[in-house]
């Protein structure tokens, strides 16, 4: 009998599982700080914009969602700060994530990285809730105030995204009491690696980021908007599925199946990359404004041709008239039917005629048709 083929997770699973031998996803952390500090400074070019639209082009001032967004990039480079912690110690880069290869020279250095990473996963956490009460800020604005079902579902996905980020702090502060554990190099009464803990807040932060993600959806699909936008909205929130779904795989085909033997250079680099593409879904429908400017200025652009070309076709029309009444000078001739002066100045309707070769006054007469067909002046 022929065994059967691993299909699914585990396929993939057993193919990333062929590759780890050859190192092809181990980083050093000279290289994962490289790859972070790209992404910090891309994200922080998208917050400028950010900024520059609000305060330069439309004349107003930051929102409270602009402070969260920019208090989540904070909190982002300061996750990578724990990557430039570990490259200054010259820590080998193929320390695993459970430090079970690690010799430190000096104790005192180890305990100063286990409590340095002890504390960067609050900033951590926090930076990802800042992003998501940054998006749920927007909502606020965006979702009408007469759609109360829709309101109702934005309050309870924001008592939950608070509820989450607790219960997140919480299993971190709780799991192992008293905490000066998790920085004790005693085997005995150090803190053991729990994958299950892991798994936790990740399916806490997973199931809050949906929830977020799936409000825009309920509400676009009975709102009357041009194609084009909608089709942006779409995209622009989809963008956060596709980092729900990248995530997902990255955790259970790289990280969830190896993680005895994950390099702690890898795990930063991936956290960084998923906090970073969030980061990056939550700036992005604040610029929308900026298409329909860039839409404006090629409008206009299309306008000034079409005027400069009717300019010059008008031009060509007069010349060619004053060439006409060169080569006819009868038709110069002044008409005996009109009492007004063929030397007088072209005028408009009602608003300023001749009479017996003086100019009027502005408004003073207006000009009326006689039951023969004549032309009369009369006072107003």
């Amino acid at each position: 009998m022929m065994p059967s083929q691993p299909t699914g997770t585990a396929w993939f699973a057993k193919l990333f599982a062929a590759h780890r031998s050859h190192d092809m996803l181990d980083v050093t952390f000279s290289a994962s700080v490289s790859v972070q500090m790209l992404l910090a400074f891309l994200v922080l070019v998208l917050i400028g914009a950010r900024f520059y639209l609000k305060l330069g082009i439309q004349r107003k001032s930051l929102e409270a969602t602009d402070y969260l967004i920019f208090a989540a990039w904070l909190c982002a480079v300061a996750s990578t700060s724990a990557d430039i912690a570990m490259l200054h110690v010259n820590m080998p880069f193929d320390t695993l994530a459970s430090f079970a290869n690690y010799e430190p020279d000096r104790p005192e250095t180890f305990v100063f990285i286990l409590k340095y990473l002890f504390g960067v996963v609050f900033v951590f956490y926090l930076g990802y809730y800042l992003c998501k009460f940054a998006i749920l800020s927007v909502y606020l604005q965006l979702f009408p105030r007469h759609m109360k079902g829709i309101r109702y579902a934005l309050y309870g996905t924001i008592g939950c995204n608070v509820g989450a980020f607790m219960a997140s702090i919480l299993i971190i502060l709780l799991t192992c009491v008293p905490v000066p554990r998790n920085w004790s190099l005693d085997p005995n009464d150090a803190c053991p690696i729990n994958i299950a803990i892991s798994d936790a807040l990740w399916a806490i932060h997973i199931g809050s980021s949906i929830m977020i993600y799936v409000l825009p959806f309920l509400i676009m699909r009975g709102m009357q908007m041009k194609r084009p936008v909608k089709i942006g909205l779409y995209i622009t929130f989809g963008l956060g599925g596709i980092d729900l779904v990248a995530s997902s795989l990255m955790r259970f085909v790289w990280f969830r199946p190896g993680a005895d033997d994950l390099r702690i250079a890898n795990l930063d680099l991936y956290y960084a990359i998923d906090n970073y593409i969030f980061l990056t879904v939550a700036c992005l429908p604040s610029l929308r404004p900026y298409l329909g400017m860039m839409k404006s200025t090629g409008g206009s652009a299309r306008s000034s041709r079409q005027t400069k070309s009717s300019e010059g076709s008008s031009a060509a029309s007069k010349q060619q008239e004053l060439s006409l009444r060169n080569s006819h000078p009868w038709r110069q001739q002044p008409s005996q039917l009109s009492p007004i002066s063929p030397k007088a100045p072209v005028t408009r309707l009602g608003s300023m005629d001749t009479l017996e070769g003086r100019r009027a006054d502005v408004y003073d007469h207006e000009l009326e048709e006689m039951p023969r067909g004549g032309v009369t002046i009369s006072p107003v």
